[in-house]
């Protein structure tokens, strides 16, 4: 897979004492780090389950936990029980695979790795994953969510040759047509700044692909969202575009949009969200008639959840217009 302009590696470096919950074996600060907290989460619970009675169901756990790609490279599950949370803590995380290490006066103590894999960094399965996530767009979507209209500073964007817009490209996935490009114009009030181009028929394509990409619109537009489940089953949840842009956008997911087909009157696209600290992908087809960009226009699309990276590529032959 290639993914333009990431970050191949991160790599942080904590010697703070664990002083938080019961028995954490990562300092605070590391789990409040946007770029670790899902692997903070699943380290801290790995020693929880140690610590527990070893019933069969937390004996069930660990084994899969095991097989599903935990590996010790020094020590064993008694070293980690042993953590106190004031030893010197440090992770990588490189192609997909975290490595985290805890040290003492320059010692190595313990070491481990494991592959982002969200269903292993949450000790759940597919099901598991689906039903969650139905059950918070359900809750979400009982409320009233807005997201405001993106504003930039004009000196950080790009300009557009030949024209008054100017754009913000974070790059693509897998191919240059599935791409997170925000296009923007002049601010109307202040000429440093720039708003993000919405609504505008003359612009059908930027616009919708900055509503997709942004979760912002004059409207919410209403959604009717039909859920693919494992098992060849279905579950159809009505929600609207802040809400589930809200939901998917967790974890720090980045959105990336393509379009497959456009006929002047409705737009069919691939709406696909990335988590690489995750290990996961959620992928969605998407209907948007044009008339959105004037009115509070039904959108129709179809999710995919929880899809491993790893297994995403092969998925994109059954696009073979993107």
């Amino acid at each position: 897979m290639n993914l333009k302009h990431s970050i191949l590696s991160i790599a942080i470096v904590l010697s703070i004492p664990c002083a938080w919950g019961e028995h954490t074996i990562v300092p605070k600060a590391f789990a409040e780090s946007s770029d670790f907290n899902i692997a903070s989460k699943f380290l801290n619970q790995y020693v929880s389950f140690l610590d527990k009675q070893q019933t069969e169901e937390v004996s069930d756990i660990l084994r899969r936990t095991k097989e599903d790609g935990f590996r010790f490279n020094k020590g064993n599950d008694a070293s980690l029980k042993l953590l106190t949370g004031g030893e010197d803590f440090s992770i990588l995380f490189e192609n997909g695979v975290y490595s985290a290490q805890w040290t003492k006066n320059g010692r190595d103590i313990v070491s481990c790795s494991f592959p982002a894999n969200y269903g292993l960094l949450t000790f759940s399965n597919k099901i598991d994953l689906e039903n969650q996530l139905i059950q918070e767009l359900v809750q979400l979507s009982s409320g009233s969510l807005q997201i405001e209209m993106p504003v930039r500073e004009k000196s950080t964007l790009t300009p557009i040759s030949f024209s008054d817009f100017y754009v913000e490209d974070k790059g693509y996935y897998i191919t240059p047509r599935l791409k997170h490009q925000l296009v923007f114009a002049k601010s109307q009030t202040n000429p440093n700044f720039c708003v993000l181009l919405n609504n505008t028929t003359h612009y059908q394509l930027e616009s919708i692909a900055n509503m997709m990409l942004s979760g912002y619109s004059d409207n919410p537009h209403p959604i009717d969202l039909k859920v693919d489940q494992y098992g060849y089953k279905s579950q159809t949840v009505p929600t609207d575009l802040p809400t589930l842009y809200s939901l998917l956008s967790q974890n720090g997911a980045i959105p990336y949009w393509g379009v497959e087909t456009y006929d002047g009157q409705i737009i069919k696209g691939l709406w696909v969200w990335i988590n690489r600290q995750g290990g996961y992908a959620h992928m969605l087809t998407v209907t948007v008639p044009t008339k959105a960009l004037s009115e509070d226009s039904q959108i129709e699309a179809k999710l995919h959840c929880y899809l491993r990276l790893d297994n995403l590529k092969s998925l994109f032959e059954e696009y073979p217009n993107l």
